[in-house]
């Protein structure tokens, strides 16, 4: 009901609250906090390309922005993070860097980047006490299933660069999401099943390139990849979701008719997706 009161709001006004209001887990972020987390890291690692893939994805998941600032060293160039900050550090475990750490700081392994060089093993680096609840649920984010399985997906050139860190929080996703399931089906069919295959109203009407909805949905990460799929190519050439994607570069206009969906749509379909059969395939799915 929330969703659709935002959805008639005025777009400036919706977007104060859209975040609060939009969300597939039952404890969100309240309203009280500024929704913004900022984010600190060597400029190499914003060149990397890492930080492009999670952000966004992060952002949809939980309607934080998180901002990110590029800088020689943390450590050196500050005393400590604000309440609203997250460094990320190269662990030394010497001298310098994370391993020498102030006890008014704490860390949490987040993951290794590996270059031809060697591997520098990355922590996130926060306040030990008085952070704000949206740094928290980005750290929370970042070492559970769904944010190791986002780190991993990142394929840069040349193979795999990054790999999540070890520990993890084991999170467990509730299958059958909220909302409109029917509503969902019609909008899959009508903006997806040009692509995909849908169900068997749509059978020979997909591309032979293209993965069927039961067969994505029989993949253990199919929540994570339905809700980001506007940042997965090639959705960015021709997705529009309003309020979370940003307009298409006037001078590169999409290839296709745009596929543009609100909020409460893209709702809706995960809600029919949940409730599939996933596809029996005889092994487990492999996503390329």
């Amino acid at each position: 009901m929330l969703l659709r009161i935002l959805y008639r709001m005025p777009v400036a006004a919706a977007a104060a609250f859209f975040s609060f209001a939009f969300s597939l887990t039952p404890s969100g972020p309240g309203l009280a906090e500024d929704k913004a987390v900022r984010l600190l890291s060597p400029g190499s690692l914003a060149d990397a390309g890492l930080l492009m893939h999670i952000l966004p994805r992060f952002k949809f998941k939980t309607g934080i922005e998180v901002t990110h600032s590029p800088v020689a060293d943390p450590m050196a160039d500050f005393s400590a993070p604000a309440p609203d900050e997250i460094w990320f550090i190269v662990d030394t475990g010497g001298e310098s860097g994370a391993g020498n750490l102030r006890p008014a700081m704490e860390r949490t392994p987040v993951f290794h980047h590996r270059t031809n060089a060697r591997t520098f093993d990355y922590v996130a680096v926060v306040l030990a006490d008085g952070r704000t609840s949206h740094v928290q649920t980005f750290i929370d984010w970042l070492v559970s299933e769904t944010g190791r399985r986002t780190i991993a997906a990142f394929q840069p050139e040349g193979g795999q660069a990054f790999v999540p860190a070890e520990a993890a929080i084991e999170e467990v996703a509730d299958e059958s999401l909220p909302g409109n399931a029917l509503l969902g089906e019609k909008l899959s069919l009508t903006h997806c099943g040009r692509c995909h295959v849908i169900n068997e109203s749509n059978r020979m009407a997909g591309l032979g390139s293209t993965p069927s909805f039961g067969a994505l949905r029989a993949n253990e990460s199919w929540l994570e990849r339905f809700q980001s799929f506007f940042a997965r190519n090639p959705h960015p050439s021709f997705t529009q979701i309003e309020g979370i994607t940003e307009p298409f570069d006037i001078s590169r206009p999409p290839p296709i008719v745009p596929l543009e969906i609100t909020i409460e749509d893209l709702e809706a379909i995960l809600a029919y997706v949940s409730r599939m059969e996933p596809a029996d395939l005889g092994a487990p799915v492999r996503m390329q």
